[in-house]
């Protein structure tokens, strides 16, 4: 039986890469906020990517986050590239985003077709302010949101069909003149490729580490977190089997514990506690113990 589930499973994905290989729509790519922010309702920005993409496959272009690729790839690698190469751009810029601004900076400075989109509760960006932003209402609803998807069909598809014109710019030419580079395609060999990915995971944990070291220096003086029963109770019971696991002599490490637990809890309903509390919850052991 699992024989025949496995063989489904292939032959599904198979078609899938077919019916992917054999798409000749073009790609609008979808730069904006995945992840729940502070000030929005929880999926809000699911229901967006959901409207965004609709839009633009009733326009016509097959549609896909910037971050998603066929190949496999260093995300990063993978962003720039698609950036790069997408026929056209929608970028959701409200809340203003970190990573989202920094995406959308790549975009306009490869001179290439995008379509701004923001709520109405963001206010605009000095430096793309020049740029048309197309405004939809933060609660999303209906009467406007139709309104909305109509002006944004409208403007995406004139911008595509300007992109297409010989020497178009999209926004490097309203400050002078300026040859945007293309990315360079290297050959390398299967080692040389998996050493260099394997480094750019390392430097970005590094980075990672730091960054939240560096967090946790500025802020922990500061604040001061309950840690109530439950808890206590739940890192209690991780903290012990983390303890077993660990080889003889190695010490207890803030990060690599703050990991185990999002691990070890991954598809259950626990919620891991903010980093800052496993960390005074580590350093009360230290005291106790």
């Amino acid at each position: 039986m699992s024989n025949n589930k496995t063989e489904i499973k292939d032959e599904k994905e198979t078609v899938d890469e077919k019916a992917k290989e054999s798409d000749v729509r073009p790609v609008c790519g979808l730069i904006m906020p995945i992840a729940d922010t502070e000030g929005y309702p929880a999926g809000h920005w699911k229901e967006v990517r959901k409207l965004l993409t609709s839009v633009a496959e009733g326009a016509g272009f097959r549609t896909r986050l910037v971050s998603e690729s066929d190949e496999v790839r260093v995300i990063q690698a993978n962003i720039v590239q698609n950036i790069f190469e997408d026929d056209v751009i929608i970028c959701d810029v409200s809340s203003k985003n970190p990573n989202v601004m920094f995406e959308l900076g790549l975009r306009l400075a490869f001179d290439k077709a995008a379509v701004i989109v923001k709520d109405f509760a963001t206010g605009y960006s000095f430096d793309t302010s020049p740029v048309q932003h197309i405004n939809y209402p933060k609660d999303l609803r209906y009467y406007d949101i139709e309104k909305f998807r109509e002006e944004l069909k409208m403007k995406l598809l004139a911008t595509f069909e300007e992109s297409k014109k010989p020497n178009h710019s999209m926004y490097l030419e309203s400050f002078g003149k300026f040859v945007p580079k293309g990315l360079k395609n290297k050959e390398v060999s299967n080692d040389q490729y998996m050493i260099q990915t394997l480094q750019e995971i390392k430097n970005e944990i590094s980075i990672i580490k730091v960054q939240n070291r560096n967090n946790y220096d500025s802020y922990s003086s500061n604040i001061i977190t309950t840690i109530d029963g439950k808890t206590k109770y739940n890192l209690d019971y991780h903290y012990e089997r983390y303890i077993k696991a660990l080889p003889p002599g190695q010490p207890v490490d803030d990060y690599e514990f703050y990991n185990y637990l999002n691990i070890k809890t991954l598809g259950t309903s626990h919620t891991v506690p903010p980093f800052l509390t496993v960390v005074q919850y580590l350093s009360s052991r230290d005291i106790t113990e």
